[in-house]
């Protein structure tokens, strides 16, 4: 009997010291230590007052690095919610001038977080003369590699767009694309949104540095299928004497429901004139879609390539 009451009273014993040792932590955790030190890494850099600046004539051309990497102090009980998307690191260019310009990175944080360090302090921006085109609007997904679909926009509130920036920037810029995620479609359902548009180069990446005017688009959008289909290209020239070749595209990737591009195998596209090329051009090609047919973002590039045989 005195044995069993021996056991109970080790086994106490131990349940008493867990208590006592979890306390202890707790108490050099949370009441003596509270605060910790957390470094996020590449938290993008974005910069505004770009509009401000290309109202001077003027854009950004490039810089020096593209993310920064901060130390923050915060509560234990926060540690799990801060991230790169709780982060801001913002550089004002409104006020660069031409050339290179070293412009302060203003790094915030949410109010319970105290920001101790950062990787960088200044970015160096190189500015030059702006430029400004209109360019067609279209719906995609950016950053995706899928191919058997695709948002298709209906009653956007802008179908082109014009673009600002550095003249180097500029010449990038295929078209804009009214980013989408596949969430914001379920289904087959419509969805109406108001997006930030997004002014992206010939392979659909984003090209940085440019302001889209204007500045969000609204539009009804849904999942639309895909599919690559003939094209028909008629090119005239009436130049003579020189070395022009030319190229046409074979192809084009359309989008639509399905019922609507079951019955579809050819496109036809209106001619293009090349007869004013004087040098190595692309001219974009404008096709004939019929009523519920968009081109795809692969195609929205398409053009004829104009060279001249040296």
């Amino acid at each position: 009997m005195s044995k069993l009451k021996g056991r109970r009273l080790d086994t106490i014993n131990i349940a008493i010291s867990i208590l006592v040792a979890f306390a202890a932590w707790y108490y050099v955790a949370v009441e003596v230590s509270p605060s910790i030190t957390k470094t996020i890494r590449n938290v993008p850099i974005s910069c505004e007052g770009e509009y401000e600046l290309g109202t001077n004539g003027l854009g950004v051309e490039s810089a020096n690095i593209d993310t920064v990497n901060v130390t923050v102090s915060l509560s234990r009980q926060e540690l799990n919610k801060i991230s790169a998307d709780n982060i801001t690191a913002v550089v004002d260019v409104s006020g660069a001038n031409k050339g290179s310009n070293t412009l302060p990175i203003d790094i915030k944080t949410p109010s319970d977080v105290k920001l101790k360090s950062q990787s960088a302090n200044n970015l160096i921006v190189y500015v030059t003369s702006s430029n400004n085109i209109d360019v067609d609007v279209t719906a995609g997904v950016l950053d995706s590699t899928e191919s058997t679909w695709e948002p298709f926009a209906t009653e956007m509130s802008a179908e082109r767009v014009s673009v600002l920036g550095a003249k180097s920037q500029i010449e990038k810029v295929e078209y804009v694309v009214l980013p989408v995620s596949e969430t914001a479609i379920p289904g087959g359902a419509e969805s109406t949104l108001t997006v930030k548009p997004v002014a992206v180069d010939k392979n659909g990446k984003p090209v940085k540095h440019i302001v889209v005017l204007p500045s969000t688009i609204s539009t009804t959008v849904y999942r639309a299928s895909t599919k690559t289909v003939k094209v028909n290209v008629m090119v005239t020239d009436s130049s003579s004497g020189n070395n022009k070749i030319y190229e046409v595209p074979k192809t084009v990737v359309i989008k639509g429901r399905s019922s609507v591009l079951e019955g579809i195998e050819s496109i036809d596209a209106q001619t293009v004139d090349i007869s004013n090329i004087k040098k190595d051009a692309n001219v974009k090609i404008k096709y004939n879609l019929p009523e519920g047919v968009q081109l795809a973002c692969a195609s929205m590039s398409s053009a004829v390539k104009v060279r001249f045989d040296k």
